[in-house]
């Protein structure tokens, strides 16, 4: 994980969508997709294109019809479940409810793992 500027992490800031599948691409070494992303607000020069249509083609991820909502806040238990789809794992099933996730407990439950 990066900091959001130059020495700033922001462990309190919220997580986005963009940010999330940007994590874990880099965690499984940033793999180039077979094509880019079907989402129209996801850009191919978007910082996180590579990541989302990654994380599209290995069923890590989903869109709401033809968007995918880069920047829309993902909760604690979303991303546990994309966690687990990205490591092999089956996810729990979505109860929804939960808080959102923020940086630093994305980092926190990345190195318990």
């Amino acid at each position: 994980m990066a900091g959001i500027a130059d020495g700033v992490f922001a462990p309190n800031g919220t997580l986005t969508r963009g940010m999330a599948v940007t994590i874990l691409w880099n965690r499984a070494g940033q793999p180039e997709p077979a094509s880019v992303a079907p989402f129209l607000d996801v850009t191919s020069d978007a910082w996180y294109a590579k990541a989302v249509a990654w994380a599209y083609e290995n069923g890590i991820t989903s869109g709401y019809g033809d968007t995918y909502g880069p920047d829309d806040f993902l909760t604690t238990e979303q991303f546990t479940r994309m966690n687990d789809i990205a490591n092999g794992r089956t996810p729990e099933v979505y109860v929804g409810g939960a808080p959102n996730a923020t940086r630093g407990w994305v980092a926190g439950l990345l190195v318990m793992e």
